[in-house]
């Protein structure tokens, strides 16, 4: 059971970005809890050099660095969601769909964290997912929703 608590931020258009919005395909290239060196933060990285910056951030100091997924930055963008540094586990984000409206890029993000009774891990975590997208320059609006799960039954 999930309970909905819209921290939303409203699209600039008005009521729902991708009513109107023309889809865009993305592909999930990494998901997972523990982001070393980065926090907070959407992000658009459109060339190799700030995506290699990136990924080794996001591995901190981990010998080997793992490869480096393969993007074509000529055609392709890479979306981060990094979700910041929460407490325990049970925290989640996913980006969950891209669309072009009027000129500007929308990204759904959606944040799940833990409610009353949710039994969860206590070491730190840190969500994030990455994804690919066809490459464009227009502006990145970032659109999240937040909801708690509900342990209590």
């Amino acid at each position: 059971v999930f309970v909905s608590l819209c921290s939303c931020q409203s699209s600039i258009f008005g009521g729902d970005f991708f009513d109107d919005a023309d889809s865009v395909n993305i592909s999930s290239i990494k998901q997972g809890s523990a982001s070393y060196e980065v926090e907070q933060q959407n992000l658009a990285i459109r060339n190799v050099s700030e995506f290699k910056s990136f990924w080794k951030k996001l591995h901190g100091g981990q010998q080997p660095l793992p490869d480096r997924p393969t993007i074509d930055f000529d055609s392709e963008m890479v979306v981060v969601s990094v979700m910041g540094t929460q407490n325990s586990g049970g925290y989640y984000t996913v980006i969950t769909r891209a669309g072009f409206q009027d000129g500007q890029m929308g990204i759904e993000i959606k944040h799940r964290k833990p409610g009353e009774g949710c039994i969860t891990t206590t070491s730190l975590t840190n969500p994030y997912h990455i994804v690919k997208v066809e490459k464009n320059s227009h502006p990145v609006e970032f659109i999240e929703e937040t909801t708690i799960t509900d342990c209590t039954d």
